[in-house]
Parts: C-alpha cells; structure tokens; sequence
C-alpha cells in the first residue's frame, strides 16, 4: 500500500475510534448528570441547578441534594444539530425553560406515580402561580405528551390546540408541525 494512502487510513480509524471514545464518555456524563441523588416532597420549594433538555431539568432540594426531574405532561424536540430540522425548537425550549427557573423559588408538585422508568421524578414546576410547562405549551415550544395520565391534562390540550391553531412556535414551521402533529397523534393514540 502506498505511504499517503496508508496515513490515510491511519487518520480514519483514529478519527472514528475518538468519535466513539468520546461519545460513549459524553452519554456517560449526561446519564451521571440526570441520576437523581436526592428525593422531593409535593409541594417542595427547589433551586435550579441546571436544564438537561427542553423536559429535564437538575434542581436542588432543600437538603442540598441533586434531584433529577422530567416534566409530566410534555416532550421537546431534541436540541442537538444531528437530530435534525427542529434543533433549534427544541434549544428554544431549553433556553426559556432556563430563562424561567433560574434564580426564582420553584414550586415542585409531583404526580401520582411520582417516577418515570428511568428512575427522574415527575412533576410539574410552579414560578409562583405560572405552571411553567403549560407555559411552554402554549407558546409552541414544548409538545403536550398524553401517554400518561396527569392533573390538568385538558388544559395541556387546550393550549396546545390554541397555539397550533395561531402557528406559534415550532407550530409555525411547516416541516416541524407535521413531524410534531404526527407524533402527537401516535401518543394520543397510544394514551388510549
């Protein structure tokens, strides 16, 4: 084999070999990241450590424990430029979720039951009165998820229904409103 062909090959596999190392080390970090080591009472006053996704957020309770939470009653689309078109909605929805919690006392109401499969708390998360997720809804720039029962479901519908109907958000992109209207029907679908 020829010397440059051969260093070609050579800088191929150290490329994909680091792709791989650090992409598992990454996915590592976040999976330790979202790992709950604390627990929450209904109605406990937290702090926001940092936002995982436009639906995940790491608080702090007020033993100074992390807490892992996963917003009931909603999806975001995924944030990172490799998912595809609706990155930037699904940033969106990060950016505003961070913009809302951060330096405010944030109320946490759990739902009943109050843990996911992956072992994150679920709950909604109150700014005074405001649920911030339902906020988000209405805005277009969280998706209301159906599969599972929660308090104040109807009024997740309604405001998705109002800002699909009035293009908000991720409703106002052609391409991302059917991919999400599809994926809501599926869910509602599978709700039943």
């Amino acid at each position: 084999m020829e010397s440059g062909t051969r260093l070609f090959w050579m800088l191929i596999t150290t490329l994909l070999a680091a792709s791989v190392y650090f992409g598992i080390g990454a996915e590592s970090r976040r999976r330790q990241a979202q790992q709950s080591q604390g627990t929450l009472t209904d109605r406990e006053v937290v702090s926001l450590l940092h936002v995982v996704d436009g639906d995940s957020v790491m608080v702090r309770n007020r033993s100074g424990q992390r807490v892992s939470i996963r917003l009931i009653g909603v999806k975001a689309l995924a944030a990172s430029a490799e998912r595809g078109m609706g990155a930037s909605f699904g940033a969106a929805a990060a950016a505003e979720l961070k913009h809302r919690l951060t330096d405010v006392p944030i109320e946490v109401r759990l739902n009943d039951p109050p843990l996911d499969r992956h072992r994150r708390i679920l709950a909604k998360l109150f700014v005074g009165e405001n649920d911030v997720a339902l906020n988000l809804v209405a805005r277009g720039l969280l998706i209301a998820y159906p599969v599972h029962p929660f308090e104040g479901r109807p009024a997740y519908l309604a405001a998705q229904a109002s800002a699909r109907a009035e293009r908000l958000g991720l409703w106002r992109d052609e391409e991302v409103s059917k991919i999400a209207g599809l994926r809501f029907e599926r869910w509602e679908q599978d709700a039943k």
